[in-house]
């Protein structure tokens, strides 16, 4: 019965450090925009890729539109700070070929 015990005792103080009460998470930002030069999949997939190492991007979502000729930009972030100029440097070399027209944050939101 004591050894019972001492393995309840020893699975409960394991247990405990997964129940503790986490931080308040961080905010979430979202920016919604447009960019030029977006035709297919791939160049949907190089954008959100270059995009999605910015600090704080946790999505990244390009929709091409056909009547336009501009992808509908929307980017999930924890940082407060990406602009349009901080995208268009993200996106490094592709920039010549993707051209970022608009770029706004909206309101933040809890997770």
């Amino acid at each position: 019965m004591k050894l019972l015990r001492r393995r309840f005792a020893l699975a409960l103080v394991c247990l405990l450090p997964s129940f503790a009460i986490a931080a308040d998470p961080a905010p979430s930002y979202d920016y919604k925009g447009e960019i030029m030069g977006v035709a297919c999949a791939a160049c949907s997939k190089k954008v959100k890729n270059s995009l999605q190492k910015m600090p704080g991007v946790s999505a990244v979502k390009v929709t091409a539109t056909e009547t336009s000729g501009l992808a509908k930009l929307e980017i999930t972030s924890t940082s407060a700070d990406i602009t349009k100029e901080s995208a268009i440097l993200a996106l490094g070399k592709e920039a010549s070929s993707y051209q970022i027209q608009s770029l706004t944050r909206s309101e933040s939101k809890k997770p």
